[in-house]
């Protein structure tokens, strides 16, 4: 327990750590959200290129970074509707966007403290994805995105910007994505090469048609077992009464009741059949 609490801490210190730097969110976890309903993201992203180290720009010194942690939360509805928030280290992004079968539009839009009063605060930009399912579970796909980025000002929480254009693919297993995207820079000839990882899962899910009409055979299965259960109790405790009342008066025979023996057997061969498909189905 005192472990995972230490963990948590160092990972809480280090994101407070990580600066203001800001890159375009994940195009595979954008699109390997199929269904509706809502889902948590979880990732990391390490960087290759130009100008990742620290250096001095004017009066400061910049530095972008070789890795970060990524973290979502995306929601879909109408099928095709996307919205959510995208995190880089603690830094929040909005995402709103569309997402097909074949392809998907995603743009995104965030704030970090600028380093000089003439620049905006905003960052953000726009992502065309196209999407190949290969199979049920494995799917790979493109994305091509134009984007204002920001890194961190060292020693400080303040960030600078630069614009850039840039290109990705992707391949994703079931929950799991693997990335590559790569990033140029507008005005500088300064190149960047991202490779992200992600697990994506639920929080809540909408229902495939083949899951609910499981649930609605479910359900009646349930409350043909507890009808048959009652009968079955009902009759046989009649049939006890019946009998023990010919036994009093004398006139019992066992031929009169075995109608009602052979019904109640039949009922509790139904039920058994229907504790089976109850077991199949939950």
């Amino acid at each position: 327990m005192a472990r995972g609490i230490l963990w948590i801490v160092l990972m809480v210190c280090a994101l407070l750590l990580a600066g203001c730097s800001s890159h375009p969110p994940s195009a595979a976890q954008f699109m390997n959200m199929e269904r509706n309903g809502g889902a948590l993201a979880i990732g990391a992203t390490a960087r290759a290129g130009d100008n990742l180290e620290k250096r001095r720009v004017e009066d400061s010194f910049y530095n972008e970074g070789y890795w970060n942690l990524d973290f979502s939360i995306l929601c879909r509805f109408f099928n095709f509707a996307m919205i959510g928030a995208s995190f880089e280290n603690i830094i929040p992004r909005g995402v709103l966007g569309l997402a097909y079968r074949y392809v998907g539009f995603q743009g995104w839009v965030g704030a970090t403290s600028p380093n000089s009063s003439k620049d905006s605060p905003f960052t953000g930009g726009v992502m065309l994805i196209e999407n190949f399912p290969i199979s049920d579970n494995f799917r790979i796909g493109l994305s091509e995105h134009f984007s204002r980025n920001a890194l961190d000002v060292l020693y400080g929480v303040s960030s600078a910007y630069y614009n850039e254009f840039g290109v990705g693919a992707y391949m994703t297993f079931m929950n799991f994505s693997l990335e590559f995207r790569y990033g140029r820079e507008i005005r500088n000839p300064n190149n960047r090469f991202y490779f992200t990882l992600n697990y994506q899962f639920y929080v809540v899910k909408e229902k495939t048609e083949e899951e609910k009409q499981r649930r609605r055979e479910l359900k009646a299965a349930l409350k043909k077992r507890k009808e048959l259960k009652l009968e079955i109790q009902m009759r046989k405790e009649e049939l006890k009464w019946q009998m023990n009342e010919d036994k009093l008066q004398g006139v019992y025979n066992e031929e009169k009741f075995e109608e009602e023996k052979i019904k109640i057997r039949e009922m509790r061969d139904s039920l058994d059949a229907v504790k089976v498909k109850i077991r199949e189905l939950d």
